[in-house]
């Protein structure tokens, strides 16, 4: 798994590529709670390389945007591909995501939401 941060402005990007499986957890959760603990209120995770993701994967999201919601954050998600999109589906828990076809759609729908507050 391999996972690079990008700054514009207020809003944070956390591109993930690879697997995000139990090897490879305590680093995408160390680096969520960074983030956060960094004051971190917009998020874009940008997931169209992963091309697995645990339940614990799912778990470390589904706490990070409880985390930045409790401080009026937003955290939003790009493009899960096909088999990672079912996973979530299965689990009942896509619906919780919200989630764009890419980065750019995003980032436009994150200004919105941070000139909104």
């Amino acid at each position: 798994m391999d996972i690079t941060i990008a700054q514009n402005g207020k809003i944070t990007t956390l591109t993930i590529s690879g697997k995000v499986d139990v090897e490879h957890i305590e680093r995408l959760e160390d680096t969520l709670s960074d983030l956060i603990k960094k004051d971190c209120h917009f998020l874009i995770i940008d997931c169209q390389d992963v091309d697995y993701l645990s339940s614990k994967g799912m778990h470390a999201f589904l706490h990070a945007q409880k985390e930045l919601e409790k401080n009026h954050g937003k955290i939003f998600f790009v493009s899960f591909c096909p088999a990672v999109l079912e996973v979530l589906e299965n689990a009942g828990i896509a619906k919780y995501f919200q989630t764009y076809d890419s980065s750019r759609e995003a980032y436009n729908e994150m200004l919105q939401v941070i000139e909104s507050v």
